[in-house]
């Protein structure tokens, strides 16, 4: 019998079926389709989950797809609600208002285009393009950056890196010389992310999302396939969880396989979320297989957890210090940009670039190639 035919956009043994001609064709789903499953589960948080958008407007009494001349200026407002008064950090309301903007573009016809309001003398005034791209959210943007300055918040252009001191700094405080069983199980998951963040050179978000079904065993090591759109920029599927290059490996306390191992076998064997919510509940640590620890979840715990290990400072740690990470100590051991890209699935320089670039903040300037560093 002849395979049966799938639907467009349908994925049959890694390739995506070809549109005949007479489908019709969503371009929203298109460009939605094509991005990270980590920013799909971002911009769903700020839309529809909790304290989102949608929830947000209904207890406001107004439309969340209106586009009067007072559309803008809900969105700056939903901006300082959500950002909790400005305080969040400035990625937040990239991330929310990215959302917003995708969910204007695509539940009206307003586009992508900047919004002006008209309002003749005499006359109804009128609007046009989408209300995230109005003066008033980018008076609302620098208002948010000033607060930050204020505050002694403000992010640097990069985020910081973790150096090998600091793991063995961790490692040292929280794992050494512990049973297993003794050990913080936020400090076994974390040591484990990290690691293989920077192995694998992926985000926190990423990591977040695996599951055990993503798990496989190669020849060697082992393998995680990673579903399609997870990343950003990256045709490579499988990535494969090795020892750093060199005389690396041979340190225990940076070995990502041995901590990716040690967090299974705390873990246990349950399919679900590799990177399980931990709870304590009647004095006995919990995990919730079925629920992931959230990119957001990660970052703070790598922030409560390495505050003291002597990183410069802790909040400026973010979900892409471990990618970062990876990325400039790879290449601190001598391994070239396309060797680099190919194990990270890159295939735009670009995006590569902005991960190998040296901090702007000097004193994390060459931080992998330091002797201190180490």
């Amino acid at each position: 019998m002849g395979r049966k035919q799938h639907r467009h956009g349908s994925v049959h043994s890694g390739r995506v079926q070809k549109p005949s001609i007479s489908d019709s064709i969503n371009t929203d789903d298109v460009i939605q389709a094509s991005q990270a499953v980590a920013t799909k589960v971002a911009y769903s948080t700020y839309t529809t989950g909790k304290r989102g958008w949608l929830e947000w407007t209904a207890a406001q009494g107004c439309s969340s797809t209106g586009l009067d001349e007072h559309a803008a200026k809900r969105v700056a407002e939903y901006m300082y609600y959500r950002t909790d008064a400005f305080t969040l950090m400035g990625s937040t309301a990239s991330q929310l208002l990215a959302a917003v903007a995708q969910y204007y573009t695509s539940n009206t016809s307003c586009g992508e285009s900047e919004w002006p309001v008209v309002a003749p003398t005499g006359g109804a005034t009128s609007t046009s393009g989408n209300p995230v791209n109005s003066s008033m959210v980018k008076k609302a943007r620098d208002a948010h950056k000033k607060a930050l300055v204020r505050a002694g918040n403000a992010s640097s252009d990069s985020v910081d890196v973790i150096e090998p001191v600091h793991i063995r700094t961790f490692f040292s405080m929280y794992l050494s010389g512990r049973d297993l069983g003794a050990c913080d199980p936020c400090g076994v998951m974390l040591h484990a992310t990290l690691l293989m963040g920077m192995s694998l050179m992926l985000r926190f978000n990423e990591l977040a999302a695996l599951h055990t079904d993503h798990l496989g065993r190669g020849e060697v090591n082992l393998t995680f396939s990673i579903p399609t759109g997870t990343k950003n920029f990256f045709q490579k599927k499988y990535y494969s969880l090795t020892p750093w290059p060199t005389t690396v490996k041979l340190d225990p306390r940076l070995d990502p396989l041995l901590a990716f191992c040690t967090w299974m076998r705390l873990r246990g064997r349950t399919p679900g979320f590799i990177f399980c919510l931990v709870k304590e509940v009647g004095g006995r640590v919990r995990f919730y297989e079925k629920e992931p620890m959230s990119g957001d979840a990660l970052v703070a715990l790598m922030r409560k957890f390495y505050q003291p290990c002597g990183v410069l400072d802790a909040m400026e740690l973010a979900t892409h210090s471990a990618k970062r990470s990876g990325v400039q100590l790879y290449e601190a051991l001598h391994q070239t940009p396309s060797w680099i890209m190919e194990k990270g699935g890159w295939t735009d320089p670009a995006s590569f670039m902005r991960y190998r670039a040296l901090c702007n903040r000097p004193e994390q300037r060459f931080a992998m190639t330091r002797p201190e560093s180490w």
